[in-house]
């Protein structure tokens, strides 16, 4: 029987991925975007119920074939794989967030792989450890938003891209996990020109071989799903999907406030380059200086020739800098944009630090430095929120997110069986997560001004949840003139307090026993 050897340091980094990520998928509060991504996620239904935000699924009577495809405003994967775990594990936020978790830990595998093809096991090993640990990596390794499982797929396919520059064989798998890195997330074109020059340069011969067309061939049916909605949305509508029609400039007159907004969000091509060093705001203080030292040293030992003749590094480099171009040029210097550099600046990291720095020296010192990023993280995420007190320090403040109570709230609405009615004025993330999804198990749940326009005659109890700025003035808007002429009725009852985990009064609950639905039965969210 053949023996298995365990690599019992790279074992242990990745149980350490895995824990953080899991500690801060359990404490971390709620990102908008990540609920309206794990509510979709559900049904696999592109339908935000906005407003200001349509989608196909709103547009025509008869949803057609192709809007099942994709989403209006994202290409599909990583709402696909979602959907398997919540099928699987149920619709709680934990289960959301697990694929980014998992795939949090195979970005940390996989940069392993990459460094230690580059520059050995010793670089690797600590490559590994420090992106397993690094506050902007575990920001999204913990919340079900995009970039994670992305960033998994792009650390894929430079590590097949090194394969397939030494063996032709691999350009198929290239072909895949390049199609399925941009199937996650459209940023992940930026390796597009990254694979095509390395072959261009390196390997000019193989644009004569089959297995090329093969990766092409790979390439166009991983992205099928996404060619085939774009063209039936151009021919249906006159533009593609809303990141697509934004990046060629298309009218959107079903968007104009949210394309708008995006333009905004990202600045101006000045705006973008004066914040592009915004990277090391995601940072620890320990891990910039870090950085520029390795960046020091390398330049002023004339160190670099040793890192410029090795054609991997060539391309770890020119992935880096074209993810730099993309956010000036392109997306901007928000943490879901950079994310993307960050494992490849730790890996150059890695390099200088066990290439140049005594080992003896500095062995304690580094992995020191790893237990307090790890520290830096939690801390970051919310697992230790009293610690929260020095920004770069003890927490990075870009990346520090508040309390709203919606996972509180959530676990105080036990019954399934009770009248939900919320305040107007809620956020969008507690209306996904906290109402819409007991709204789609069937629960009557109502905002408070349909519930108000129909009840009547029949009886019964019900709980109304005030928002956490119930306490703002009416300014004459419509929603706080019911929720202040609501609480008044005499059928009503003060019941809790809702807090966040700082202790901060975030929601009122209500209960109320003698009005339920009149003549006109209140339409429910999901079919409003």
């Amino acid at each position: 029987m053949k023996r298995i050897n365990i690599h019992w340091p790279l074992l242990t980094i990745l149980f350490l991925s895995a824990g953080i990520n899991i500690l801060l998928a359990i404490y971390s509060p709620v990102v908008q975007d990540e609920l309206a991504y794990g509510m979709r996620a559900i049904r696999l239904e592109d339908n935000l119920y906005s407003s200001s935000q349509t989608t196909p699924f709103q547009w025509y009577e008869v949803v057609p074939w192709w809007a099942h495809l994709s989403f209006h405003d994202h290409p599909p994967l990583v709402m696909w794989i979602q959907h398997v775990f919540i099928r699987v594990f149920g619709d709680s936020l934990f289960v959301m967030r697990l694929p980014s978790v998992l795939f949090g830990v195979l970005s940390v595998y996989l940069i392993f792989l990459i460094a230690k093809r580059v520059s050995g096991e010793r670089v690797a090993l600590l490559s590994a450890a420090l992106l397993a640990v690094n506050t902007h990596i575990t920001y999204f390794a913990s919340r079900a938003l995009m970039e994670s499982i992305t960033l998994a797929l792009v650390l894929g396919v430079i590590y097949v891209l090194l394969r397939a520059l030494d063996d032709r064989r691999y350009l198929p798998y290239l072909g895949i996990a390049l199609g399925l890195a941009i199937l996650a997330k459209y940023t992940a074109f930026v390796m597009m020109p990254v694979v095509l020059w390395s072959i261009w340069w390196w390997r000019r011969s193989y644009l004569r071989t089959r297995q090329l067309w093969y990766a092409v061939c790979c390439l166009c049916l991983m992205l099928s799903p996404v060619i085939i909605y774009n063209v039936m949305l151009y021919r249906s509508l006159g533009h593609f999907d809303m990141q697509l029609a934004y990046f060629f400039s298309q009218a959107t007159p079903e968007w104009p406030y949210d394309i708008q907004l995006g333009k905004l969000e990202r600045g101006s091509f000045g705006e973008r380059l004066i914040s592009s060093p915004s990277i090391f705001g995601y940072w620890s203080l320990g891990m910039t200086i870090v950085f520029l030292f390795s960046s020091w040293y390398v330049l002023t030992r004339q160190k670099l020739s040793v890192v410029w003749e090795q054609r991997e590094w060539w391309v770890i480099v020119t992935t880096a800098v074209m993810y730099m171009i993309a956010s000036v040029g392109v997306f901007g210097a928000s943490p879901r944009f950079s994310v993307y550099i960050t494992p490849l600046i730790i890996a150059l990291i890695s390099a200088v630090l066990v290439r140049y720095v005594n080992r003896a020296m500095m062995r304690y010192a580094i992995w020191g430095f790893v237990a307090y990023e790890a520290c830096f993280s939690l801390v970051t995420g919310g697992v230790f929120f009293p610690y929260q007190v020095v920004p770069g320090v003890t927490h990075s403040e870009a990346l520090r997110q508040e309390d709203l109570g919606v996972i509180a709230l959530d676990r105080y609405l036990t019954d399934s069986d009770i009248t939900l009615v919320y305040d107007d004025r809620v956020s969008m993330a507690t209306q996904l997560y906290v109402f819409e999804r007991r709204a789609r198990r069937a629960q009557n749940v109502f905002p408070l001004s349909l519930f108000i326009d129909n009840m009547d005659i029949s009886r019964g109890t019900y709980i109304y949840i005030a928002t956490e700025n119930y306490r703002l003035p009416t300014g004459g808007r419509r929603e706080n003139r019911h929720h202040e002429n609501f609480i008044r009725r005499s059928d009503i009852s003060f019941e809790s307090v809702i807090r966040s985990r700082q202790g901060n009064e975030v929601f009122r609950v209500y209960r109320g026993g003698e009005i339920a639905f009149g003549v006109r039965q209140p339409t429910p969210l999901t079919s409003r």
